[in-house]
């Protein structure tokens, strides 16, 4: 209970000193991990500063939620689903400016603050290169523009993902269902499903373990994004080109009918 306690009033503070930054948990995670005092720093004290311990509660605490409040913690998981697949898939940013002064900033701070990189960077003369770099970096960081057709191509992708993952999905399962379709199509219906399982994974770890607002988790998704959209649209063009063949070839059939041939006779 009174760890209960002291979670929800670091909560409290984690909303208030830095609002907006997850703004599907409504609270600062980073703040409950990082923050001298806080929750985190708290219960190191509390067990003594072992470790094992420590990482057993926290396990046991995390079980005990899933059991006991199922129904939220899938909450917190279909809600962060939804970052990734609605309305528009974060994995493209169709932004005109790019600022990477404010990252390379945090970079800086965190890398200045953790005692263990102050250790590598004396002893590492590559990690030292690398901490000035980082700093240099932090105060002069270049802007990246993109350029209009770039956010055009984005933003329709952005919209555009999920509509052609369902009609990829339909498609797949019609196609593995109608025997005579899937030996031209079912290779290409196999990949859009991996890949949309692939995509899938990927976002139910992060929506399991930490948040889909850190958008790093949803960065590193956007060659797999791409890849599974383009498989996706080509299956639907293929699809529609053999159902219009299909189509065609039985309007010729269907004109030249034995039974049409010999009324055209008479």
């Amino acid at each position: 209970m009174r760890v209960y306690t002291a979670l929800n009033a670091e909560i409290v503070k984690s909303e208030i000193k830095y609002p907006g930054h997850y703004p599907s948990l409504k609270f600062d995670p980073e703040y409950l991990w990082f923050e001298p005092g806080s929750i985190s720093t708290q219960l190191h004290r509390e067990f003594g500063h072992n470790v094992s311990a420590l990482c057993a509660f926290y396990r046991f605490y995390y079980w005990r939620t899933w059991r006991t409040q199922p129904l939220r913690q899938l909450q917190k998981v279909t809600s962060q689903f939804s970052i990734y697949y609605f309305p528009k898939c974060p994995a493209y940013s169709p932004m005109k400016i790019w600022p990477l002064l404010d990252s390379y900033q945090r970079a800086a701070t965190c890398l200045h603050s953790v005692e263990d990189y102050q250790k590598i960077s004396t002893s590492l003369p590559a990690a030292a290169d690398f901490m000035a770099q980082t700093d240099s970096l932090a105060q002069n960081a270049p802007i990246v523009e993109q350029p209009r057709l770039v956010r055009i191509a984005l933003a329709v992708l952005a919209v555009g993902y999920l509509p052609w993952l369902l009609a990829a999905m339909i498609l797949s399962v019609f196609i593995f269902w109608k025997s005579a379709r899937r030996k031209q199509l079912r290779w290409l219906a196999a990949l859009v499903l991996f890949g949309c399982g692939y995509n899938a994974s990927s976002c139910l770890e992060g929506a399991i373990v930490n948040s889909l607002d850190v958008h790093r988790y949803i960065t590193v998704q956007m060659y797999a994004t791409l890849l599974t959209q383009f498989l996706a649209l080509w299956l639907i063009l293929n699809s529609s080109l053999e159902a219009q063949a299909g189509i065609g070839a039985l309007s010729f059939s269907s004109c030249n009918s034995p039974r049409l041939v010999r009324v055209s006779k008479r």
